[in-house]
């Protein structure tokens, strides 16, 4: 090759490589422009990273927030289970009282009827040993008079009488001799 001909490529290469001044001067504005954004861009990456890593720490703190209410939910649900329970067998304890009340009340009833009952025999047993009494009383003061009179009659008819018929004679009346 000859030397015309490195010189004929150099230029070309030369003249494919320049650039002109005006085209120079708005790349180099469109680069200032880009570096510009470049930058602006990394601070709102660096502000939204900030934001972002809060949001995150957020979401985590809610998530934990979630989790404890779910966890006090389910121990809510437990204790409302317990005390259902409880309640329930609360009321078959009550309904075995009532049940046992209910015997009671009606054992109650017999006991006042059966009292009852014996009061109103007892009352006429009363009557009837009152009666009795009276009819003792009425009887020992008939005897009383009968037999003052029969002793005398007894002493009259003594002189005419024996022992043994007067023994007799007292026994009829309802004396008793050993």
């Amino acid at each position: 090759m000859t030397f015309k001909s490195i010189f004929f490529l150099l230029l070309i290469c030369i003249s494919v490589s320049c650039v002109s001044s005006k085209k120079y001067k708005t790349l180099q504005a469109i680069h200032l422009n880009t570096s510009i954004e470049l930058e602006e861009a990394k601070s709102r990456i660096s502000f939204l990273d900030g934001h972002f890593s809060l949001a995150i720490d957020t979401i985590n703190m809610l998530n934990l927030q979630a989790n404890l209410k779910e966890e006090k939910i389910l121990s809510l649900k437990n204790e409302v289970l317990l005390k259902e329970e409880n309640i329930n067998n609360i009321k078959q304890f009550l309904e075995k009282e009532k049940e046992w009340n209910e015997y009671l009340i009606s054992k109650n009833e017999d006991l006042l009827k059966t009292n009852k009952s014996y009061g109103e025999l007892t009352k006429n047993l009363v009557e009837n040993l009152e009666n009795q009494n009276l009819r003792v009383l009425n009887l020992a003061l008939a005897l009383e008079k009968s037999d003052t009179s029969k002793v005398a009659q007894v002493r009259k008819s003594k002189r005419e009488l024996t022992d043994q018929k007067y023994k007799k004679a007292l026994e009829k009346l309802g004396f008793v001799f050993n």
